[in-house]
């Protein structure tokens, strides 16, 4: 059986942690992914166009502020503006 826990760091808003739990014993860490939103597109209505880059088997013990330093380096070498970094953690039970 899976859990994955999300931990989001918003730059516009303060950082939420969703849990989809399960019952079980204990929890061991699977995998660990880094995914980072940026705006691509506005639309003449105004509504914006979302894409993510995905960094696979990331640091098992990547920190918050790892993840925001991480996000700033990648939109240097990309010229976007990442206006999220998502932390996914799988675990198994």
């Amino acid at each position: 059986m899976l859990i994955i826990e999300k931990i989001t760091c918003c730059v516009y808003s303060s950082s939420f942690i969703r849990y989809i739990e399960c019952k079980g014993g204990d929890h061991m860490l699977k995998e660990v992914v880094l995914s980072l939103t940026y705006v691509a597109d506005v639309s003449e209505s105004g509504k914006e166009v979302r894409k993510t880059r995905r960094f696979n088997q990331v640091r098992m013990d990547l920190t918050e502020a790892q993840a925001n330093s991480f996000k700033e380096l990648i939109a240097v070498l990309t010229g976007e503006d990442y206006v999220s970094a998502e932390k996914i953690e799988t675990k198994t039970v």
